[in-house]
């Protein structure tokens, strides 16, 4: 600090003053730009790089030895921005995919009456779909049947523009063999199955606030805990898959303590 005259004052407990050689400079500590968004998912990026700091109590969580983890911390405490930093870093590598999704971007719609297995089923579904669409983004011509198929899928439901050879088989009206009805995919885990040992990539999937509407009754429960079983499932066999999770410690604990032979 220079030798000037430096003075603060505290005139109420959301402004501060600073008297600098009488130039006054106040700052508005309720302004919610000072300190960012509340909710890291929606904060601007530069910014939230900017003020972020790395921790070394999470280098498992970077650590590819370990194709599942999960991130138990209280909100508000940087499980997102962790999840959103990492993941933009392995973005920029070549041989990396890397996707993050929230809770309304992927989790399955299933009605209340549904038992454990079919959400985990419907997990493992959505799971691999989100992971074949985003596989589908840069292909270009494709030959293999179940590429095509998941391309369809792309571009019917937006995710990316027509390609040339479905332009062209649309204008002449040319069938596709392998066309499933309405563009939906079937046994997508199979498909990825198929699909990932022929590529040269590592899938990294981040799910993040899965738990974020969890409301302790029997139809939160089964949805967050199939999501864990699904997940650990599908980095058991799919070969260069790697999943992260983030959850509340308390949401974990409840479970955890229900009955191993539960269907809940």
């Amino acid at each position: 600090m220079n030798k000037k005259m430096v003075s603060t004052q505290m005139n109420s407990f959301d402004t501060m003053n600073f008297d600098e050689a009488r130039q006054i400079y106040k700052i508005n500590l309720g302004d919610k730009d000072l300190f960012g968004m509340d909710d890291a998912a929606y904060e601007d990026f530069d910014l939230l790089k900017e003020y972020s700091i790395e921790r070394k109590e999470y280098e498992d969580f970077y650590n590819e030895k370990f194709p599942f983890l999960c991130v138990k911390a209280p909100k508000g405490t940087g499980k997102t921005t962790i999840v959103r930093l990492f993941e933009d870093e392995l973005s920029q590598e070549e041989n990396i995919t890397s996707i993050l999704k929230f809770d309304s971007q992927i989790s399955p719609s299933l009605k209340k009456a549904q038992s454990l297995s079919d959400w985990i089923i419907a997990w493992k579904k959505s799971i691999s779909e989100a992971i074949l669409l985003e596989l589908s983004e840069n292909e270009t011509f494709v030959f293999d049947p179940d590429m095509i198929g998941v391309i369809e899928r792309a571009e019917n439901r937006g995710f990316r523009r027509q390609n040339f050879v479905g332009l062209v088989r649309e204008h002449f009206n040319i069938s596709n063999v392998n066309k499933a009805p309405n563009h939906e995919l079937k046994d997508q885990e199979a498909i990825l199955h198929r699909i990932l040992p022929k590529k040269d990539q590592k899938i990294w999937l981040f799910l993040d606030e899965i738990d974020q509407y969890f409301n302790n009754d029997e139809f939160s429960i089964k949805k967050v805990g199939a999501m864990f079983l699904a997940a650990r499932e599908l980095t058991g066999y799919i070969s260069n898959l790697t999943i992260r999770i983030t959850i509340k410690p308390n949401v974990f604990a409840i479970l955890v303590s229900r009955p191993k032979n539960s269907d809940h």
